[in-house]
């Protein structure tokens, strides 16, 4: 990815006497999707003097995280803001794009592909699970559109990766007013009849 990628690092390596606080949310493989984030309820975090001490690479909106194990191996996701700060796992490389060539939103659509995926899987090596290098990774190459074709394909996709997003958060939120509201309906706290009944009457 020569004049692509300004830089393709690792993430960092957090041992679990590391762990503790609630400063960064130290974000695991299995958080990474095929273009998306994926919430697994693993909630782990470090301090900021275990930052600053452990030197670690916040990630920021716009980083690319490459997944570097396991199926579908170098799958990524394009950072968006999240309620937390966040550092990444050491098998997570962070890819920051040289924009003066191309777009993160353009790199990591093409990343994703089923064509770049496979080529990535076909270079995966190991004994005991695969995994890509994070100079393999930066080895790859891309075909890539001047900025202004990258810009007008940004100016489509951009608001229904946004859209996604938002839509993505709602079901979240849903998703967490479910299981806070289930077990007390079945332990009888509360009154479905009594909320349909007080719904009717608001609807008159």
């Amino acid at each position: 990815m020569d004049g692509v990628s300004q830089t393709v690092q690792d993430g960092d390596w957090i041992e679990t006497k590391d762990q503790g606080g609630d400063d960064y949310r130290l974000l695991q493989i299995s958080n990474i999707g095929v273009s998306e984030f994926v919430e697994t309820g693993n909630f782990r975090f470090v301090t900021q003097d275990t930052f600053d001490r452990l030197r670690c690479t916040e990630i920021m909106p716009r980083d690319i995280l490459v997944a570097r194990m396991p199926t579908p191996i170098g799958r990524a996701w394009l950072a968006t803001a999240m309620s937390w700060r966040m550092i990444t796992a050491v098998d997570v490389a962070i890819i920051r794009t040289n924009l003066n060539f191309v777009t993160p939103l353009f790199l990591a659509q093409a990343w994703n592909e089923t064509p770049n995926l496979q080529r990535i899987a076909k270079q995966a090596s190991g004994t005991t699970r695969l995994r890509i290098t994070r100079r393999e990774l930066a080895a790859l190459e891309f075909v890539v559109p001047p900025i202004p074709l990258q810009d007008q394909f940004a100016a489509i996709a951009e608001p229904n990766r946004d859209l996604a997003l938002t839509l993505r958060k709602k079901i979240d939120n849903l998703r967490r007013t479910r299981d806070l509201l289930l077990p007390r309906l079945l332990s009888g706290q509360i009154d479905l009849a009594k909320v349909e009944k007080e719904e009717q009457e608001l609807t008159v």
